[in-house]
C-alpha cells in the first residue's frame, strides 16, 4: 500500500491524506548501496489526492526491506499527470550539520552515537551500527550524509569503520 502523508507527520500508523495504490503508475524504487535510495512514480492529477502531492510530502512505500518513507523532492505537474522524484526520509539529514567533533578509539556504533549528537539540530533519527572495528574520525563541517557515506572522503564512516547502509 502506497499512502501519503503531510510533510510534518510523525506517526505513520494510519493511511494519512490517503492510498494511492488504484491510481499510481510507473512506480520505481532504486536501491544502490551506500548511495541513492530514491522512489519515483506518476499520478493523475485530478485522481483522488492528486493535487495534494506537493513537494515535501511524505509517502510510505513497500520495499524489499519493509515499508520505507520517501520525501517528495520535485513534483513536476504537466498534462493532467503529477510525476514524482522522491528521496529516502534519511535524506532530511543533509539539511543538519555536524561542526566539528573526533569520534575517537570507537567501534561503529560510538562513531554513530557521536555523529548523531554532535549534529547542530535535533532530530528524529536514530543513529546505530553493529560494527566492532575500532577506528577515529574528525568531522569538520559536513552534513550527517556526507560524514556517514561520502567514500571519496577519507574520514567518512565507510571508509573509516566499513559497512554498508
Amino acid at each position: 500500500m502506497i499512502t501519503l502523508y503531510k510533510p510534518n507527520e510523525t506517526d505513520f500508523t494510519h493511511n494519512g491524506i490517503g492510498v494511492l495504490d488504484k491510481h499510481i503508475y510507473h512506480a520505481t524504487v532504486t536501491e544502490e548501496l551506500n548511495g541513492l535510495f530514491a522512489f519515483t512514480f506518476s499520478y493523475p492529477l485530478f485522481a483522488p489526492h492528486g493535487i495534494k502531492i506537493d513537494g515535501m510530502s511524505i509517502i510510505k512505500v513497500p520495499t524489499p526491506d519493509g515499508e520505507q518513507l520517501f520525501r517528495v523532492v520535485t513534483p513536476k505537474v504537466s498534462m493532467g499527470e503529477v510525476t514524482a522524484q522522491c528521496y529516502h526520509i534519511f535524506y532530511d539529514l543533509t539539511e543538519n550539520l555536524i561542526e566539528d567533533i573526533f569520534a575517537e578509539s570507537t567501534n561503529g556504533n560510538g562513531a554513530m552515537n557521536r555523529m548523531s549528537t554532535g549534529c547542530q539540530y535535533k532530530h528524529p533519527f536514530t543513529f546505530y551500527s553493529d560494527i566492532s572495528t575500532i577506528a577515529s574520525a574528525r568531522i569538520v563541517r559536513k552534513n550527517p550524509v556526507e560524514a556517514l557515506l561520502d567514500s571519496s572522503q577519507d574520514n567518512s564512516f565507510v571508509n573509516r569503520w566499513g559497512g554498508e547502509l
